[in-house]
Order: structure tokens, then C-alpha cells, then sequence
């Protein structure tokens, strides 16, 4: 059950100390008409790292779990729930927390359209700090579109991290 070991993940996480300050820094891919920019991120890490319940406005949503030793080393879960809409102003609602400092996950937005190319709509990296961040994302598509996770680097003991894009 892919949401109860992402919730064992949380949970060893959230005793987990030790986390470098950073911010999600997006960028959008060359030739996008999609520009993204930071609009907040808090300046001291969270001590308590949790995974944001699903909200109406939620167009896709991903959760990451990594924990060495475990059966499964990765756990990825992915929801599309609609499409986007031409003009709405969109949200990229990130966090992630890990057992390494500096530990920095990539994430993008692409189209879901089957056959789609999965060249980046809008792309960034979140540091595992424990920060939740959010960005907005103007001008994306109208069609459906999913946020994916990857990791940017040798992947530490333990990886917990979201991704989700939401009208404002």
C-alpha cells in the first residue's frame, strides 16, 4: 500500500534532525510561454515535515519515500485529478525532508496527454530541508498536465518529499 509506507517514511522523517536552509528554485524550460517564480519560502527548516491533505483545486499531485533496507528502496505515488485551464493562475506546492543535508529533489511539470513528448513545462529543484515552498506558475496549457519527482543526486538513507499543482 503505497500511501501507508509514504506515511512511515513521514513519520521517521519528522524525528529526524539536522536540515540546510534552502528554497525551490523554478525555472521555466527555453521556448515555454509557462514562467514560474518563487513567491514564498520560510527562512528557518520545519521541525515537522507532513504531506498536505489533497485539496478541490489540485490538478496533480506526487509523493516520494526512499528508505534504504526497506523492501521496496522507492516509493512514488502520482494522481492526476483534471485538466488545467487556459488563463487560471496555477501553484506549485512543494516539500521534502531527508536524512542528508543539502539533499535537493528535481522536480517538472508535463503534459499527461498520452504520446505527449514529457519535455518540461516548467522544472526546478526543492531542497530536502523540511520547507514547505510554493510557486506560482503562470500560462500553463489547457489539458492535462502531472508533476513529477526525481531525485538530483546520490540518494540518501531516508527521502520523504511532494509535489503538487493547484490553481491559487
Amino acid at each position: 500500500m503505497p500511501a501507508a509506507s509514504a506515511l512511515v517514511s513521514v513519520s521517521v522523517l519528522t524525528v529526524l534532525a539536522g536540515c540546510s536552509h534552502g528554497s525551490s528554485q523554478p525555472s521555466p524550460s527555453s521556448g515555454s510561454s509557462g514562467l514560474a517564480s518563487p513567491v514564498s519560502a520560510s527562512p528557518a527548516a520545519s521541525p515537522h515535515f507532513s504531506i498536505p491533505p489533497v485539496s478541490s483545486g489540485e490538478i496533480s499531485r506526487e509523493v516520494f519515500s526512499h528508505k534504504a533496507g526497506s523492501t521496496k528502496n522507492s516509493d512514488t505515488a502520482s494522481t492526476i485529478s483534471r485538466s488545467a485551464r487556459k488563463g487560471q493562475a496555477y501553484w506549485i506546492r512543494l516539500g521534502c525532508a531527508a536524512s542528508s543535508a543539502g539533499f535537493t529533489m528535481d522536480y517538472k511539470v508535463v503534459s499527461a496527454k498520452p504520446g505527449a513528448s514529457g519535455a518540461a513545462l516548467v522544472s526546478g529543484e526543492v531542497t530536502c530541508d523540511g520547507t514547505p515552498n510554493e510557486n506560482e506558475v503562470p500560462n500553463l496549457p489547457a489539458q492535462p498536465l502531472t508533476i513529477n519527482l526525481s531525485p538530483a543526486g546520490t540518494m540518501p538513507s531516508t527521502v520523504s518529499a511532494y509535489a503538487i499543482l493547484a490553481t491559487s
